[in-house]
């Protein structure tokens, strides 16, 4: 497993201590039990509670849920992204075990802030925003994923209902997790890696000018494409 604190891989051998059976189902009995660990890297403690569904004679695995910490496991932003926009991810992944909803609409406030910090789209619209992202033609990778955020977002932000069976359809956690996984490779894509490619350049730059050579071509940066209410 990762540790959620320090995201150092480690063999995980749980403590583990059984609660019992508390709570029904339909036919059926929560088994709930307490799992501690304690990470060899970083020495702080990841606890987990769990529950299978059991039905006497069979048990199925059911859920299992982080603790402490809070969170949802993955990687802090990286230092290079700024700090409201940090804020936005943080809060996602904070409640992505709780609601995938919420976790959903935080995502797509989330990558609305950083297509507008990038100076990538002005607009309020986010659809109208990853449109003028994808008419930059990002790499593809990029581009394949970036409609994730806009279809989960709107699942979470406004109800849709199946056409099968007319129920409302909920954002599932594997997706609002899909979400905070593409918003960490924007993050990569549109903050780390321009910021070391800066510091290359100016070391470049101070060479060439060593030298009496001229530095080097800037490239600008694109620009807003929409600046829609």
């Amino acid at each position: 497993m990762n540790c959620p604190h320090c995201q150092k891989a480690f063999h995980a051998e749980l403590h583990s201590v059984s609660v019992g059976r508390i709570g029904r189902g339909d036919g059926w009995v929560y088994n709930w039990s307490f799992h501690g660990i304690e990470c060899p890297a970083c020495h702080k403690p990841i606890v987990l509670v769990e529950y299978k569904e059991d039905y006497g004679l069979t048990t199925y695995p059911g859920k299992t849920l982080t603790v402490f910490p809070k969170g949802s496991g993955l990687s802090a932003p990286p230092p290079e992204v700024p700090a409201h926009i940090a804020r936005d991810y943080e809060e996602a992944c904070l409640v992505l075990q709780d609601s995938a909803q919420a976790s959903a609409a935080l995502s797509r406030r989330c990558l609305q802030h950083l297509l507008q910090d990038c100076g990538i789209s002005k607009s309020s619209n986010l659809s109208t925003a990853i449109d003028d992202a994808l008419s930059a033609n990002p790499p593809s990778h990029i581009a394949e994923n970036l409609d994730s955020i806009r279809n989960t977002g709107n699942f979470a932000a406004h109800p849709q209902k199946s056409r099968s069976t007319g129920e409302i359809l909920p954002v599932e956690p594997h997706e609002a997790e899909w979400n905070l996984e593409v918003l960490e490779m924007l993050f990569d894509f549109y903050y780390v890696q321009p910021a070391r490619s800066a510091v290359r350049r100016a070391a470049l730059n101070a060479k060439l000018a060593e030298a009496g050579k001229p530095a080097m071509k800037e490239v600008p940066r694109p620009k807003a494409e929409s600046d829609e209410a």
